[in-house]
């Protein structure tokens, strides 16, 4: 299908209307603020007196509900003045979701929003969005309905960005197109444009490469996920699959290839691969809210064949901290065994305070979210382990066996250093807290003191030392958390935690009995031969 009958499609003209088409009048770089003069007389029936005060959203149904927004014919105030519908999933009309820069929020000028076109309220709104509104209107586009997500979810309730951030990826599976909005300014318009019509530019390649639009994380699952997807600059337009084709010249040049060339090869394999996969793919994705850098990946995460997403596990919970977030993913990125550090690192890259280094703080953070109520029982269960492992690592490590600090630091430095056996959750969760013992030396005092070998461990823990001829053996005897119950624990349905790893230096064993003495202690044991 050629573009200009695509956008044709996307854009069908309003009855009546004797306008160019959609790629001839679509808004140019002139977004026309001034036609928001207060002084230009107001074309709607709104209540005049309601002019200063603000909308307030309607509460959703269901949490299947979604809001969709439909542009009016006549402006009020010289604004663009906009209704709200409410929907149930199985019954939202066609629509189009709009991908776009927020940039900088703070308001250019403001739009009329309302439940109903005789009952609008002011709604702030920045310049971005305010232009995307305003070409709509040019283009007398007043047939179609929209999801915009600052028009369409009530930015103000944490509650319902709760519930709603987990379907954005749904919502946008389930839109006729997405709009792909890069601007409207004249310079970006005409390099678009270059492109589309199939030129080769050097600056017109690496101009669209360098926008900051594809730096955002939300925009990786905005663009991958749609069955059709319309990058629009100004007047012109191209589908991203031909846009993805025409910059496959542009791609070893500077700029931001780095993010485009990602979320199209991503786009192209179907969007979906593993929760880690996608934190070492995006580790630089910028957002307002530093949670939103993992927040925004998992509607990209694989599903499970058998139980609940890993979306669903890990959950949308405003109120948490960005730590809670972190250890949240990282139990659940099912290939990190070993590799917590590389896992960990991608995170750090995504969630980092750019001025503050936090490497050291792994266990001090651990033990805060075992205990935190916001944690679940699943990762509660995980962190208490992965702290288990780490102790007992770290006992080792500070027991001036040379064979051993050396097996501990080769631990996870190749790719052979794997685990053997079938992967399991709470194998995983063993092998985190091992891979946190590399950096044990420089964390908790309480925990970590090399002056204090043994004093790491608490007063109620047990540790027994076997040597024998070539071998040797620590065995940790630890209090059953009281945060875990051992019905949640027998859920898992394994009677041992166990995993060999073959390293250059020794045959590492490690093995966690969740059965025997269940009630009264549990036991971890290292086996160094």
């Amino acid at each position: 299908m050629g573009i200009i009958n695509s956008i044709n499609l996307l854009f069908p003209k309003a009855s009546g209307d004797s306008s160019t088409t959609p790629l001839q009048a679509a808004t140019s770089g002139r977004a026309e603020h001034a036609a928001m003069d207060d002084g230009e007389a107001s074309l709607c029936n709104s209540r005049v007196s309601k002019n200063a005060q603000p909308y307030i959203y309607t509460p959703l149904r269901t949490k299947s509900t979604i809001r969709l927004v439909k542009i009016l014919p006549e402006k009020k105030a010289g604004k663009v003045v906009g209704t709200i519908f409410h929907f149930e999933e199985a019954e939202a009309p066609r629509y189009h979701a709009l991908s776009y820069l927020w940039g900088d929020a703070t308001p250019a000028g403001a739009i009329y929003l309302g439940d109903t076109a005789a009952d609008t309220y002011l709604r702030p709104l920045h310049a971005n969005l305010l232009g995307f509104l305003d070409s709509m209107w040019e283009q007398r586009r007043f047939d179609i309905f929209l999801w915009i997500d600052s028009l369409c979810l009530n930015q103000e309730d944490v509650q319902e960005k709760s519930q709603q951030v987990p379907r954005m990826g749904r919502i946008y599976a389930n839109a006729g197109e997405a709009l792909i909005w890069l601007g409207q300014d004249s310079t970006g318009e005409e390099m678009l444009r270059t492109l589309q019509n199939g030129r080769y530019s050097k600056e017109a390649g690496s101009f669209i490469l360098r926008l900051p639009y594809w730096t955002r994380v939300w925009i990786i699952q905005e663009v991958v996920i749609p069955t059709f997807a319309l990058v629009v600059y100004g007047r012109a337009s191209i589908d991203f699959e031909t846009l993805f084709t025409q910059m496959a010249f542009y791609k070893w040049q500077p700029g931001n290839s780095f993010f485009f060339f990602n979320i199209g090869e991503l786009r192209k394999r179907g969007g979906k691969i593993s929760l880690a996969q996608l934190v070492s793919s995006f580790p630089s994705s910028s957002s307002t809210r530093d949670i939103d850098k993992i927040y925004g990946l998992l509607g990209l995460a694989e599903e499970s064949e058998n139980g609940p997403s890993v979306a669903e596990l890990i959950g949308v919970n405003y109120e948490k901290s960005l730590y809670e977030v972190m250890w949240d993913t990282i139990f659940e990125c099912s290939e990190a065994w070993d590799q917590h550090w590389d896992v960990a690192y991608g995170m750090r890259r995504l969630l980092e305070d750019r001025n503050k280094s936090w490497l050291n703080e792994d266990i001090t953070i651990l033990e805060d979210y075992v205990q935190n109520t916001r944690t679940s029982d699943r990762h509660a269960l995980f962190g208490e382990i992965a702290l288990r492992a780490c102790a007992l690592a770290t006992s080792l490590k500070y027991n001036e066996e040379e064979f051993w600090t050396n097996a501990i630091d080769e631990y996870g430095t190749s790719e052979r250093h794997k685990p053997s056996g079938n992967y399991t959750e709470l194998k995983n969760a063993a092998a985190i807290g091992l891979g946190l013992t590399r950096f044990a030396e420089l964390t908790h005092s309480t925990w970590l003191s090399s002056s204090s070998r043994r004093s790491i461990l608490c007063s109620e823990w047990k540790l027994e030392t076997q040597r024998s001829p070539g071998s040797y053996v620590e065995q940790l005897t630890t209090p059953v958390p009281t945060s875990i119950s051992q019905a949640y624990l027998e859920s898992f349905n394994t009677k041992k935690i166990a995993f060999k790893m073959q390293l250059d230096s020794a045959q590492l064993a490690v093995e966690l009995d969740t059965e025997q003495g269940l009630s009264h202690c549990w036991a971890l044991k290292i086996v160094v031969n």
